[in-house]
């Protein structure tokens, strides 16, 4: 089992995010995306915390959001990748 990056940093999530997850979910163009079979069998290789050092390291390199925005869309790529992942 993918060990979640959450569940290694506190449980300070704010209310808004967990709204705005729950209307992505419900979205009929976020149903669109999914992990095909060689990005799945990638995170599969090198597990989540792996893939998402690689995300935060784009994040960064690419200097166009604050923190808290590169926090945010870190988190939104990490419930992606969980979400899309359990699906199978």
């Amino acid at each position: 089992m993918m060990e979640r990056i959450a569940d290694m940093r506190p449980k300070t999530v704010p209310t808004e995010m967990d709204d705005a997850f729950r209307r992505l979910k419900a979205s009929s163009f976020r149903r669109k995306f999914h992990l095909q079979d060689k990005e799945r069998a990638y995170l599969e290789t090198w597990g989540l915390p792996h893939v998402m050092k690689q995300a935060a390291d784009l994040v960064a390199k690419g200097h166009l959001l604050t923190a808290d925005e590169s926090d945010c869309a870190l988190r939104v790529i990490e419930r992606w990748l969980e979400g899309d992942a359990a699906r199978g």
